[in-house]
Parts: structure tokens; C-alpha cells; sequence
């Protein structure tokens, strides 16, 4: 039988304010605010926000 998969969420209000703050600095540029961060055993591997209206 297999074991139930435990995820630690303990991390993610921290890395949830991360992704914010990134939107914010999108939304500064006149960009939709849309900020992400990737996260891999707990640290933040890549991170951006949008720039979709910049390169039209």
C-alpha cells in the first residue's frame, strides 16, 4: 500500500508574499500584477512577474 504523500506547508505564506511582492513590481511597470516564484526542497529556485504588455 502506498503511503500518503505529507506536504509541508509550513513555507508557503513566506513564499506566497515572495510572488506578491514580484506582481507589485509588474504592476509598477503598467504590467498585469502577476508575480511567481518556483520552489524546490523549500528554496526558491526561479522567480519573475509579468512582462507580456512591455513586449508587444
Amino acid at each position: 500500500m502506498r503511503q500518503p504523500l505529507i506536504i509541508d506547508r509550513s513555507n508557503d505564506q513566506h513564499f506566497m508574499r515572495e510572488a506578491l511582492a514580484l506582481a507589485a513590481q509588474g504592476a509598477l511597470l503598467g504590467e498585469v500584477p502577476v508575480g511567481a516564484v518556483v520552489v524546490h526542497n523549500g528554496e526558491i529556485i526561479g522567480r519573475g512577474y509579468n512582462l507580456s504588455l512591455i513586449h508587444i
